[in-house]
């Protein structure tokens, strides 16, 4: 499996070195080469530096990383070899998300390369640290690594170098919301890249050029951006480098899409699917097919959409664990050129689709499919992981685990909301008036008021929302005497907690347990085996790293370890070498860890505090796996005081895919800090119910939310209504 996808959308935005036509026949020559034995070190590296180069290129970034390992231990003494090791490692490692790795050796490729006055390293180098910088959101650091790139390469006569760090710094400025800078180096990139000529590398570089002029001026139409898009796909054709032709052709007809000349776009679409096919570029090829797919729409031609559509998100399918195990690829590339074709299929369908009665059953699977399919790509970008969103193939449809069940899965458009709500073996359609760009501001309104504790402004948007996402359905819902709601949360309703929802009487949780999951199915779905409880509570009540103490966390394990058989790591007993080796000595099924935490929309930031250091998601999904293959794996994950960004709903896919990526069955989880002696008594009233009872997990997080609901000291939604379980409910 590859890491990431090359040139493409990285090339377009993030622009590093890359060597120009490799393909895995290259691959495979170098192959052959360096299996014949007897090479001397110095050759056997440079062999190993140019499949590196080629396996970069191509995305196979692991393997790219392995062989500049290999390079730079067989180039000890011979620093033009080691400056080459360096730069390509950094890259490389820049591009798997694993920053401090990939700053070393760039810094070391720099150093060696300034020691020996070689300006042309120097300067590929310097790039890779601007990225770097952009990347870390420090501007001031990426345009000095930029300047100092642009110098060294014009020393060396290096114009592509200058040109993609020139690029490059207009993309970090634009990032930065600083249109003039932007301008400014766009104007100096284009006088590198009139020194191109025919470089391989031209056609690409003016490819993102003429993206990022359209960006800086806002006029997507000029002239000057069309004629650039002409002139590279000229090149690209003498060149015989069908990727990039692809890419000036999809662009070029994208713009006369915009500017309504529907034949000229359909025609250079044609082409650029044509030239993508040609280079084998499937990273490309989605692109121009979902343009397809937006003409056919636009001229009424509903089959002609749908077959393209299909094409487009098939071949998505191919490169999307690609796409999102490449760390350049940013959260806008998601939104702007990935989700918008799932979403475009799913509306597409849905306009074949009527009310979810009679022949049309198969058209709502469908469309939920697609929708499905968007929920695992969104993960895998998230975690830059191609594998989080692989499930048990003992997975099955959440709609027909349990009776009394209803599976809601809202999917937001510009201007409506269809809910999808499956019942038994059936599934329904309700149409809501309300677009994505109204419910996402009610939304936000509605969670920053619930936090407000000493208000009731929260009450509108709450009766809102219900009447928006709950109101139509209640006919539905009392036929089947549901008592259960999954919901399967669309963008801005994953940073809400749907229970609090008011019907103008009372909140939606005196009626129904409410429980979110991030798709359609689950991980062997069954009860918690009461029999064969054990828990591990870890939890913080002093301050440390500058977070307050949480007092009341030492009564609320106590009060759990009552209830449930449980090992207990508090203060200064809660480290994260300890909390590894419990996990790995005994197969607990319950892991609940009450400390502060973040959820934020970068997962590589988010985290949980320990006595000694800060866990992040990826180490705690590595200790939570521990026992995913054991007869008990973890039931249930609580974290009983963190809180997830609000107003951003990536945030919010950290709660979901870190029970997902470690195998847990379930997570329990607040949106955001309570009161601790709040949380301790709701804990408290969870766990007894579930220890005791027979009580399905999302009844015994209802019963608890009810019993602060009726306290008359935690009546307002701010205690209660903040945790939230996602993941198997039973």
């Amino acid at each position: 499996m590859r890491a990431g996808v090359a040139g493409a959308l990285l090339a377009l935005l993030f622009i590093l070195t890359s060597p120009a036509h490799a393909g895995p026949a290259d691959v495979e020559a170098l192959d052959g080469a360096l299996a014949r034995s007897g090479r001397p070190p110095a050759e056997q590296a440079e062999l190993l530096l140019k499949r590196g180069d080629a396996l970069a290129r191509l995305g196979f970034l692991p393997r790219a990383v392995d062989d500049y390992r290999r390079a730079l231990d067989l180039a000890a003494g011979n620093d033009t070899l080691a400056r080459q090791a360096h730069a390509g490692l950094g890259a490389a490692l820049l591009r798997q998300g694993e920053r401090e790795d990939a700053r070393r050796h760039l810094d070391a490729c720099v150093s060696l390369a300034q020691g020996a006055g070689d300006r042309a390293a120097a300067s590929a180098a310097q790039v890779g640290l601007g990225v770097l910088h952009g990347l870390s959101a420090q501007p001031a650091e990426a345009r000095r690594s930029f300047e100092a790139a642009l110098r060294d390469a014009d020393a060396a006569g290096r114009p592509a170098v200058a040109a993609r760090a020139a690029l490059n710094a207009a993309r970090v400025s634009l990032d930065a919301g600083d249109a003039p800078a932007a301008r400014g180096w766009l104007g100096q990139g284009a006088s590198r890249l009139d020194k191109l000529g025919e470089d391989a590398e031209a056609p690409l570089l003016l490819v993102a050029f003429a993206r990022l002029t359209a960006r800086a001026d806002g006029r997507n139409g000029d002239q000057t951006v069309y004629e650039t898009l002409s002139r590279a796909a000229a090149l690209a054709q003498r060149l015989d480098d069908r990727r990039a032709e692809s890419f000036a052709w999809g662009y070029l007809g994208q713009l006369y899409e915009r500017a309504g000349r529907a034949a000229d776009a359909r025609t250079l679409t044609d082409r650029a699917v044509a030239a993508a096919v040609a280079a084998r570029a499937p990273e490309s090829l989605y692109l121009w097919e979902w343009q397809s797919a937006r003409l056919a729409a636009a001229r009424n031609e509903a089959k002609a959409a749908l077959d393209a559509y299909a094409r487009a998100v098939g071949t998505l399918e191919e490169v999307r664990g690609e796409l999102a195990g490449d760390a350049l690829q940013g959260a806008s590339v998601f939104r702007e050129a990935i989700e918008p074709v799932y979403l475009g299929y799913a509306e597409q369908l849905l306009r074949q689709g009527g009310d979810g009665g009679g022949d049309d059953q198969g058209t709502l699977r469908r469309a939920r499919a697609v929708m499905e399919q968007l929920k695992a790509a969104e993960l895998e970008d998230y975690f830059k992981d191609d594998c989080v969103a692989s499930l048990d193939s003992r997975s099955r449809p959440i709609d027909r685990v349990a009776e009394r069940t209803a599976a809601i899965y809202p999917i937001l458009l510009p201007d409506r909301a269809e809910l999808l709500v499956g019942i038994g073996d059936q599934i329904r359609r309700v149409t809501v008036p309300v677009g994505r760009a109204a419910l996402t501001r009610s939304v936000n309104e509605f969670r920053g008021f619930l936090e407000k504790r000493a208000t009731h402004q929260y009450m509108d948007r709450a009766k809102q929302l219900y009447d928006w996402l709950v109101r139509p359905l209640e006919p539905l819902l009392a036929e089947a005497r549901v008592d259960t709601l999954v919901i399967v949360p669309d963008g801005p309703l994953r940073t809400i907690p749907l229970a609090a929802l008011h019907d103008g009487r009372d909140f939606l949780v005196r009626r129904y347990a409410v429980s979110l999951s991030p798709g359609l199915t689950l991980i062997d779905p069954r009860p918690l085996p009461r029999e064969r409880a054990s828990a591990l509570l870890a939890g913080l009540s002093v301050g440390v790293q500058g977070f307050p103490a949480l007092p009341q966390v030492r009564d609320e394990l106590a009060k759990i370890a009552e209830i449930y058989p449980a090992r207990t790591l508090m203060d200064g007993d809660f480290l994260g070498d300890g909390l590894a080796a419990e996990l790995r000595r005994t197969p607990y099924n319950v892991v609940h860890i009450a400390s502060h935490g973040e959820f934020l929309g970068e997962h590589r930031k988010s985290f949980l505090l320990t006595y000694d250091g800060r866990l992040t998601l990826d180490r705690l999904e590595a200790l939570v796996r521990l026992g995913r293959f054991r007869t008990d794996p973890v039931e249930i994950l609580v974290l009983s005081a963190c809180r997830t960004a609000a107003g951003d709903d990536r945030a919010a896919l950290g709660l979901a895919g870190v029970a997902i990526k470690a195998g847990a069955r379930s997570a329990l989880a607040s949106l955001w800090y309570v009161s601790d002696e709040a949380s301790a008594d709701l804990m408290q009233a969870f766990y007894r119910t579930l220890r005791h009872g027979d009580a399905s997990k999302a009844q015994a997080v209802r019963r608890a939310q009810l019993a602060l609901l009726d306290n008359p000291r935690f009546r307002h939604p701010f205690y209660w209504g903040a945790f939230v379980l996602i993941g198997n409910w039973l």
